[in-house]
């Protein structure tokens, strides 16, 4: 709780607003709620195929920048890599999204919620990043400068919906659906967007 306090006070000290982006934040809103008062947080909602496809392309990337004997070495190694630990991590990816995602979800439904959270689904971001910028300037009162998502982040990290190599197994996709079906009904629409 100390450490956290010096963040807050070291952030607050020298700007006027600061954020920051870390996933392992949602294990943890309670605690930031109860540390900064005026909290506004921003949930980016990603259906669970395509996190644990950006996490398995992440963990078993292709060595497409080597060359010669270098490069086939580490690809055969990454093949061998990706057959005998797919499987484990696989698992764990689904145990990461559902914790992650179950956690926001849970402090979502047992929350007075006001205007200091914002839900939004990564295809509305990429979308409408100009008008969820505006949505955040006007409802939150920040002083933001705009600059273009497809600008900021590459656009090949973030896969559209029917752009995903991997598929849930019927193991988890319940689960993880289910989950991700109740954060949708939390989520800001298009037309909330352009009618604030």
């Amino acid at each position: 709780k100390e450490e956290a306090l010096a963040i807050i006070n070291n952030k607050s000290d020298n700007y006027a607003e600061w954020a920051w982006k870390d996933p392992r934040t949602s294990l943890f809103i309670t605690e930031w709620r109860n540390l900064i008062h005026d909290l506004k947080i921003i949930v980016l909602i990603r259906p669970p195929e395509r996190v644990i496809d950006s996490l398995i392309r992440r963990e078993f990337h292709f060595y497409k920048n080597q060359k010669g004997w270098k490069w086939l070495i580490l690809y055969m190694w990454s093949l061998w890599k990706k057959a005998t630990n797919l499987n484990r991590k696989r698992k764990l990816y689904c145990q990461t999204y559902l914790a992650y995602y179950q956690n926001i979800l849970d402090y979502l439904k047992s929350s007075k919620l006001g205007k200091e959270f914002l839900v939004v689904d990564i295809d509305l971001v990429l979308e409408r990043d100009m008008q969820i910028a505006n949505f955040v300037r006007k409802q939150w009162g920040f002083a933001l400068n705009y600059h273009s998502f497809h600008k900021v982040y590459d656009q090949k990290v973030f896969k559209t919906s029917n752009q995903s190599n991997y598929k849930l197994d019927n193991e988890w996709s319940r689960k993880l659906n289910q989950t991700y079906d109740d954060l949708m009904t939390f989520c800001v629409s298009t037309k909330q967007l352009i009618d604030e």
